[in-house]
């Protein structure tokens, strides 16, 4: 009689598509459990360290290992139960628990309490997974001596596909999915403006912003030749790449660039800042630009417009070859069963 695979706990810290994807994986392979931790409001986030001290007390002696996005403050506990019992426990970097940017408000590592459990977390799990080299070297400051295993972020390439050799109306797309003006000042859409506002002729899209995001952009003074547009699902936003000639991502911060990667795959061509893992997404199919200037934005989109067919398709090979789903699916999976059988 075949023996039930191992059984996995897994908390949930947020319903962002990477977290739900590495939920579906591991439920192919093992049996997962599943809890959700929230953040906000601060009550919740109270009860919820209680509920999951109780669900961690309940199943982590009959589990064989904690697996979660982020170390904050849902991982501490996780991670001196793992100790305590002798059970391993897995956490993906995701960028903003080894973030540090005091100017943006942004970084795990701004609250001393939070940057404690974040820490202790980081230093004290049996295995990191840093989704980029970037992410990697932000740890290396937290916790230099930590176990770590990068292993990046994965694209559906079979849904973001697009005729490369197919006319696009839209000249340069960036999605922003902000609803502060914390999140749109990290993702650079004062650059973008004023990138916009040296290419009159090109046509700018930004996806995304709401709330307070999309007031203060609008604040900023938007060209005539930038269109603002709210969120999209995922089917709308994989026909607006189809569409779309140029990636642009102006980032301050960028753990990895899920959106630049998708855009890629669908045919676009990306031009970025040289920030955090963008140059590594982009590889040599785009135009990474080493300083925050507009002129020289504005001249590597010039040049990106005028490429061809041939450069859209290399662009989306490489996110094929280095970073499709199926990668990191088969690079999880290995990990964690190696990870058991040790």
């Amino acid at each position: 009689m075949a023996l039930p695979p191992p059984q996995i706990l897994f908390i949930q810290p947020s319903q962002a598509p990477f977290v739900l994807a590495d939920a579906a994986t591991l439920r192919q392979h093992f049996r997962l459990r599943t809890r959700r931790f929230h953040f906000k409001p601060r009550l919740r986030q109270l009860w919820d360290h209680l509920a999951q001290f109780c669900w961690l007390l309940c199943y982590l002696p009959s589990a064989r290992a904690v697996y979660t996005w982020f170390a904050d403050y849902h991982t501490l506990l996780a991670v001196l139960a793992g100790k305590m019992l002798h059970k391993p426990v897995v956490i993906v970097i995701g960028g903003y628990d080894v973030a540090r940017m005091p100017e943006f408000h942004y970084g795990a590592h701004l609250a001393p309490v939070r940057s404690f459990c974040s820490r202790m977390s980081l230093r004290h799990a049996t295995l990191l997974l840093p989704v980029s080299q970037a992410t990697a070297d932000e740890l290396a400051s937290f916790a230099p001596h930590a176990p770590a295993r990068i292993l990046p972020n994965g694209v559906d390439t079979g849904f973001f596909q697009a005729e490369v050799e197919a006319q696009r109306e839209v000249d340069v797309l960036t999605v922003c999915g902000a609803r502060d003006r914390r999140a749109a000042a990290i993702k650079g859409i004062e650059l973008l403006l004023e990138t916009a506002r040296a290419l009159p002729e090109v046509s700018f899209r930004v996806v995304g912003l709401e709330a307070e995001a999309l007031v203060w952009v609008k604040s900023l003074g938007v060209p005539g030749n930038v269109l603002l547009q709210g969120r999209l699902g995922r089917s709308e936003l994989a026909a607006l790449y189809a569409r779309t000639r140029v990636y642009g991502q102006f980032s301050r911060h960028e753990s990895f660039g899920m959106a630049l990667a998708e855009a890629m795959a669908s045919g676009c061509l990306p031009v970025v800042t040289a920030t955090g893992a963008l140059p590594e997404v982009v590889g040599a199919t785009g135009w990474i630009v080493p300083e925050r200037s507009a002129a020289a934005l504005a001249a590597a989109i010039k040049q990106a417009l005028a490429a061809g067919p041939a450069q859209r398709r290399a662009a989306r090979q490489r996110i094929v070859e280095c970073f499709a789903l199926e990668k990191r699916q088969a690079g999880l999976v290995a990990l964690l069963q190696e990870l058991l059988q040790a």
